[in-house]
């Protein structure tokens, strides 16, 4: 019997049949995102965490960011929880970005959040909900590394298995030819680059992938994605970030991929100009 077998049965001995009381490990949860709707449920039981009257993480700090996730969304449903500290969560990957970005309700991609031994049992489900192809990547992935578009379960089971030490996410494929850094410093936007792919064989946009980078001017952006950016960044609490848009082919839809908290100053494309901009922050910061 293991540990929390043993404390649940004498939790369950001295509570009698006034509640029922149950445990589930991490390796059970299954995260869905999208604008302004975020849901945590039981994988093999597909039940909503929300159905419980009252949720205890015994142990979190190994999961710390699952975790947070986890509690965010019974924060949300007003289902009981403790530990509360769990709501001031740094967000170290895009699970916990995704979190702060779907109950503000921005415009996410659809994601689906499992781990990795679920993951590898669950193509067809994922493929169903999310269309074919599909986004599959490294929730702590930057510059477009292990970055998939997934195409088959052949596919998806090889790059579970050449990373089995990440997590990943996987995402609605949404059809596009480029995206856009807008680049915020000091809760301004100070600076526009588009990433156009060259390679007709991948669908990243990183110039760490070869991507063309050229500067757009700031009214030249819409001032509704203007507003989008800096709404970003705020929610985020990041003074300084690289809002990453996305823009659906045809449809000109607007989606967050991510907000950067450290936007690639002295590498990538125009370093000089993310260099003066920087500079003359950190002057303006010190008088």
């Amino acid at each position: 019997m293991q540990l929390n077998d043993e404390f649940v049965e004498k939790l369950r001995s001295r509570i009698g049949d006034e509640c029922t009381v149950e445990w589930h490990n991490y390796h059970n949860i299954r995260v869905e995102f999208s604008s302004g709707d975020l849901k945590v449920y039981l994988n093999q039981e597909n039940k909503l965490l929300s159905d419980f009257d009252f949720v205890y993480f015994k142990g979190f700090f190994r999961n710390s960011e699952i975790a947070g996730v986890i509690a965010t969304y019974l924060d949300q449903t007003k289902t009981p929880f403790v530990c509360s500290e769990l709501l001031n969560h740094i967000a170290l990957t895009k699970l916990g970005q995704l979190t702060r970005l779907s109950v503000n309700n921005l415009p996410i991609a659809e994601t689906i959040f499992l781990q990795n031994d679920t993951f590898a049992r669950s193509y067809l489900q994922i493929a169903e909900k999310l269309s074919v192809p599909f986004i599959f990547k490294a929730i702590d992935g930057s510059g477009g590394d292990e970055n998939f578009l997934i195409h088959s379960e052949e596919q998806f089971i090889g790059a579970l298995k050449k990373f089995p030490d990440l997590l990943f996410i996987a995402q609605k494929f949404i059809d596009n030819d480029s995206d856009l850094r807008v680049l915020v410093v000091g809760s301004k936007i100070e600076l526009v680059i588009k990433r156009q792919r060259q390679d007709k064989d991948t669908h990243l946009n990183n110039t760490s992938q070869g991507a063309k980078a050229t500067l757009v001017a700031l009214e030249d952006l819409a001032s509704e994605h203007q507003e989008l950016s800096l709404k970003a960044a705020k929610i985020m609490g990041r003074e300084i970030a690289g809002v990453d848009l996305l823009f659906e082919s045809g449809t000109g839809k607007p989606f967050i991929l991510e907000v950067n908290a450290s936007p690639q100053i002295a590498s990538g494309a125009f370093t000089k100009e993310k260099l003066d901009i920087y500079s003359n922050y950190f002057k303006n910061m010190v008088k």
